[in-house]
């Protein structure tokens, strides 16, 4: 009988977490599926069943985490550049700086890129002019939010929306 799929949601969920948590204790080349799924209490087929590697599984927490998110925030727009969303962007990054933080300790920051372009920049649409802008504002405010990671999460979630709006309502970047 199979497992439905919130259970098995979950189950992601708690080997995804399970990965962040050790990569906080060891080394990320040294983790293996076995401390993994020890980690969650699973066995280790279910770790095989639902992920392909270790990086899978950051990239699904990451990108589960976003949804949620966006869903109890009740975002208008969760899957592309909307200036409106920008305080709500920051201020989830700013819930998950601890995630990040282990993530890129690891060196694994192309991960977070990844998710974030998976997230963030819809396959070629509409016209060429709204898909460059769309990517535009996308890889722009990615260099913003890799940054903010990289200076530790200096200023506030405020701050770094503030930032982020005015560089685009001034159209400037120097």
């Amino acid at each position: 009988m199979g497992r439905s799929s919130k259970t098995t949601e979950f189950l992601k969920e708690c080997m995804a977490d399970a990965l962040i948590i050790l990569m906080r204790q060891k080394d990320f080349q040294k983790i293996t599926a076995d401390d993994i799924a020890a980690a969650a209490g699973v066995g280790r087929a279910t770790w095989f069943r639902n992920f392909k590697s270790k990086e899978d599984a950051i990239r699904y927490r990451l990108r589960t985490a976003w949804e949620q998110y966006a869903e109890e925030h009740h975002l208008s727009e969760r899957n592309r550049f909307d200036i409106r969303n920008t305080p709500a962007f920051f201020n989830y990054n700013a819930e998950m700086k601890k995630i990040l933080k282990t993530i890129y300790r690891a060196g694994l920051d192309m991960l977070v890129f990844d998710v974030f372009k998976e997230i963030m920049i819809e396959p070629l649409s509409n016209t060429p002019d709204q898909w460059y802008r769309e990517k535009f504002y996308a890889y722009g405010l990615y260099g913003l939010l890799d940054g903010w990671i990289c200076r530790d999460f200096a200023e506030t979630p405020e701050e770094i929306s503030q930032m982020t709006v005015q560089l685009i309502k001034n159209n400037t970047v120097r």
